[in-house]
């Protein structure tokens, strides 16, 4: 076998990798949000997604690995967004309105599987794995809050600090909305939540 050969081949496995783990996401997001997690079985995934159940260990390790694999999904698709979306010649204070903006519109295409991801055991091990591949949000807004500090547009003193405050309570809004536990929806509560946020950077209008 050439090495043209061998690339092709890598390049079939991992596509084949890549399209059956999705097949199996689909199926648990499915299963999850209809059962909720802690009721879904491996077995009712593996039938939704029409594969042998030892299929499934082939990809994951058990079904908290799941919630892994969600959130890497989710960080991904929000780097993706908020590329496409923020505008790296705008002020920090429109770049981080866009960001978040971003970050809600890849939300929404959760939003079936929110209750069962934010109750339970679920939670906390969503929770946790948000956290680990969460940083590059983080410390993305972060740089932005730091621009907005050296122009003299944000009154801060830790950029970094600042930028976990914004996205925890982001988060929070964001599930809020999501479950309909407010009695308006994201769009019009957004411009609210910017206020808001301006304000807690210092920024007088």
């Amino acid at each position: 076998m050439n090495d043209s050969q061998s690339l092709i081949g890598r390049v079939f496995i991992m596509d084949k990798f890549e399209r059956q783990t999705k097949v199996l996401i689909h199926a648990a997001i499915d299963v999850i949000s209809r059962k909720g997690f802690e009721k879904a079985t491996v077995s009712e995934i593996v039938n939704k997604a029409g594969v042998a159940q030892g299929t499934f260990y082939n990809y994951f390790e058990n079904k908290n690995d799941i919630l892994k694999t969600l959130a890497q999904k989710l960080k991904t698709e929000v780097e993706e967004k908020i590329e496409r979306e923020v505008n790296e010649n705008n002020s920090p204070e429109e770049k981080i309105q866009s960001a978040l903006k971003a970050a809600f519109d890849v939300y929404k295409n959760y939003e079936k599987i929110a209750a069962p991801l934010y109750s339970g055991t679920a939670h906390l091990e969503f929770q946790k794995y948000s956290k680990e591949v969460g940083q590059a949000f983080v410390d993305r807004l972060a740089g932005w809050i730091q621009e907005g500090k050296k122009l003299g547009t944000f009154k801060v003193t830790d950029p970094e600090l600042n930028a976990r405050f914004i996205i925890s309570l982001y988060e929070r809004v964001a599930y809020s909305c999501l479950l309909s536990l407010y009695p308006s929806d994201f769009e019009e509560i957004f411009p609210h939540f910017v206020t808001f946020i301006d304000q807690a950077l210092g920024i007088k209008k």
